[in-house]
């Protein structure tokens, strides 16, 4: 059996005070109907309440923002299902809102290919989310910390492997791709 864990993996003090249960990855990265119909097996693991909240503005963020790219996809469609019934609320219009002025048809005066779009995102909020996850299932796995401010484009190196070393520009498409692909690979080969 494995021994409780006595750390917050968020920021590395021991638990005390109000704990929540952290879903890694974020429970809302699996729509309603998604949990409902396949019961996905989430884990959590405990974190102070207040380290939790302090990344859920992000993890809004990530999924609104990556939600419209993903609209095609079983999940993705289901996960817009969840994100425009938020838009009827207050917080939800504004991040929606947000989320749309981040296409832009027009980026820096050039005409695109009819139907095309270019689709910014905010490196760092998307970056944070994913660097959470990591971080999550790092500590599942080896019982160990990852440093929580570990910046675009920096290298880490744990034991003999480079987890990340991204040198981030305005591609931040390439970004996600790297690092959901390959930082599995390197991290466990």
């Amino acid at each position: 059996m494995a021994e409780p864990i006595e750390i917050c993996y968020l920021c590395g003090m021991e638990l005390e005070g109000k704990i929540d249960r952290d879903h890694v990855p974020p429970k809302q990265f699996y729509a309603t109907n998604i949990r409902k119909k396949h019961n996905p097996n989430l884990f959590t693991l405990p974190v102070h309440h207040s380290c939790n909240k302090a990344y859920q503005k992000d993890e809004d963020y990530f999924v609104h923002s990556i939600a419209p790219l993903t609209k095609e996809s079983y999940s993705g469609s289901e996960i817009w299902k969840d994100i425009t019934h938020k838009f009827q609320r207050p917080e939800g219009f504004r991040i929606g809102k947000m989320i749309s002025k981040e296409f832009d048809s027009r980026p820096s005066g050039l005409y695109l290919p009819r139907g095309k779009v270019i689709k910014r995102f905010d490196a760092e909020r998307v970056w944070r989310v994913v660097w959470k996850i990591v971080r999550g299932l790092f500590f599942k796995e080896h019982q160990r910390l990852l440093p929580e401010n570990n910046r675009l484009g920096d290298a880490l190196y744990i034991s003999k492997f480079t987890i990340l070393d991204l040198r981030i520009g305005e591609f931040v498409a390439f970004f996600l791709y790297y690092s959901l692909s390959s930082l599995h690979r390197q991290i466990y080969s």
